[in-house]
């Protein structure tokens, strides 16, 4: 403690607190518990529920030890996500109000959550607390091993969208507290230790009971396309234990622009209401469908002089490496189909390459380690043989981030996917292209290189070395006939730009000559192009893709 008024305290979030935190709840959202929905989200990888950390708010008790602590209202704006295994600080300053009651002593407070080491600000929460005699009837147990949910009954993650919700839309959730649950809270999902359990007699009942908006949106509200942005709630009565009590919830309006969804809830128990609140969310659009292999057969996107070239494309298992690995697939190439972290999408799509009559082999690889990437040119020789058309189209975000929030390290994680990653690649296909007497290195660059938009520092300035590194490989292998060029199309629809809101990018669209945004078999159709034969006369140029607006290369 700093000051009086001020109290503070550090952890880190952890697998098994997220674990725990979902059984009690039943919160098991994709977001946040399923890595290969939540890689296609615009966050990338699995976050952290907004509501864990929110729950740290219990160690307040630290305060007022011997004395029952009860939260009665929550005013509470999440920022930014947080991820697994961070660490996180919690800062709290609260002064005395007047209650009106002798029996209790009344506070209001304002807390930050900050995202370690930089401190990034990651949620706001104000509302106010008081603090009664202890009472007896709660003792931890600390041996608890597994627990019930809240909730009476059990919940299936809906898949809502904007257009399958609608203002009146109603639910109602049965839920109940006890020992068992307040001890498994304790234990499991925040790690208490013993003396914190000793010194502090009950846990916050309406705190406990709020954990359950996470519920609301992350399965229902909308569900697995949920993020919750921000609620607010009031108790007029603490949650009892051992008694059935409900949340009620009603969809009040829904933003089709902002793509929020604002839901009503209260708190009822015995037909008395407890709380009343509010709830915003985002409906996060869902991922983006790629064609199938059939789908390319019946448009006529094949024979273009591929037929048993071997073709690896990098960060092919989503997006426009997948829709170009079935593409190139489909044109008789036996394909190479690479993943990080997404397997299950790279089998899924090697499975309709080879339903539809093609050829593919699947591979996991880490673009950025030698070791990976001589293991996956081990594999492929032994499987195809040499390497013939190597597309390096692995990357690592596009997230936007402040320039001044940039740090170096930064910068270097973007290049050592985007121009490391594409230089091993490279390193190990070269001597298959020379015993060959020729091969074709296609690298996937972007318009925003030539019209940066703000925020994208790193992904510009990595796509920018990508491009100078295109040129020189294309000089110094144009006497082996090896052509090394680049694509750079403009805004595609793919999961990578997940994070631009629909409305926004839909405003975009409509800007352009076109009227729409590049599609990834269109990104695809010129890498094929690059990969044929039919491009041997060209080397070190750019194909751009610009949809009838600047730039003109």
């Amino acid at each position: 403690m700093t000051s009086p008024e001020e109290f503070e305290s550090t952890l880190c979030v952890s697998e098994e607190m997220i674990n725990a935190f979902a059984s009690l709840t039943s919160d098991v959202n994709s977001l946040h518990l399923n890595e290969e929905v939540a890689r296609t989200s615009r966050f990338r990888t699995r976050i952290v529920h907004g509501m864990l950390p929110f729950s740290f708010l219990t160690f307040l008790a630290e305060e007022f030890p011997k004395k029952n602590v009860q939260f009665t209202s929550f005013r509470t704006r999440f920022l930014k996500p947080i991820h697994y295994d961070q660490q996180v600080v919690v800062k709290t300053r609260y002064a005395p109000v007047s209650t009106g009651s002798g029996d209790v002593d009344g506070f209001e407070f304002e807390t930050v959550i900050l995202k370690l080491p930089q401190q990034e600000k990651v949620t706001e929460i104000k509302g106010a607390f008081y603090t009664s005699a202890a009472s007896e009837g709660f003792l931890c147990d600390q041996h608890v091993s597994s627990t019930a949910s809240l909730l009476a009954n059990e919940l299936d993650e809906e898949r809502h969208t904007l257009d399958s919700l609608a203002a009146g839309d109603k639910d109602s959730y049965a839920f109940q507290l006890d020992d068992q649950k307040l001890s498994y809270f304790l234990m499991k999902v925040l790690c208490c230790d013993a003396d914190f359990i000793e010194a502090n007699i009950l846990p916050g009942t309406n705190l406990i009971a709020s954990l359950l908006l996470s519920t609301v949106v992350g399965m229902k509200i909308p569900g697995r396309y949920a993020t919750f942005s921000s609620f607010k709630i009031d108790f007029t009565q603490a949650v009892p234990l051992n008694t059935p009590c409900h949340l009620h919830t009603v969809i009040k309006r829904i933003s089709r622009a902002s793509e929020v969804v604002k839901t009503a809830v209260t708190i009822e128990s015995g037909g008395q209401q407890l709380a009343v609140g509010k709830i915003e969310s985002l409906v996060n659009p869902p991922p983006v469908k790629m064609l199938t292999c059939n789908e390319i057969l019946d448009s006529g996107l094949h024979e273009m002089g591929l037929s048993g070239k071997v073709a690896l494309v990098t960060g092919s298992s989503r997006g426009i490496g997948e829709t170009t690995v079935k593409l190139l697939a489909m044109l008789g190439c036996k394909v190479v189909v690479t993943y990080y972290r997404g397997s299950s999408d790279a089998q899924l799509i090697a499975d309709d390459i080879t339903a539809a009559g093609g050829e593919a082999l699947v591979c996991q690889c880490d673009v950025t380690s030698e070791a990976s990437v001589a293991e996956l040119y081990r594999v492929i020789a032994e499987r195809f043989g040499d390497v013939d058309i190597l597309v390096n189209n692995a990357v690592k975000e596009f997230s936007a981030a402040d320039l001044e929030q940039l740090n170096w390290d930064d910068f270097l994680g973007e290049l050592e996917v985007t121009l490391k990653g594409a230089h091993l690649c490279c390193q190990h296909a070269i001597p298959g292209f020379k015993r060959n007497k020729g091969g074709k290195v296609i690298n996937i660059s972007t318009i925003a290189v030539a019209n940066p938009p703000s925020g994208q520092a790193k992904y510009i300035a990595a796509k920018s070395a990508l491009e100078g590194y295109t040129k020189s490989l294309a000089k110094d292998l144009v006497k082996n006939n090896v052509q090394a060029n680049i694509v750079v199309p403009n805004m595609a629809e793919t999961d990578l730009i997940a994070g631009i809101p629909t409305a926004y990018r839909s405003k975009i669209a409509q800007s352009r000559p076109y009227g729409r945004h590049i599609k990834p078999v269109e990104v695809a159709q010129s890498i094929a192009f690059l990969a044929s034969p039919w491009s041997d006369a060209i080397t070190g140029q750019k194909i751009v893709l610009n949809l009838g607006e600047p730039p003109f290369a």
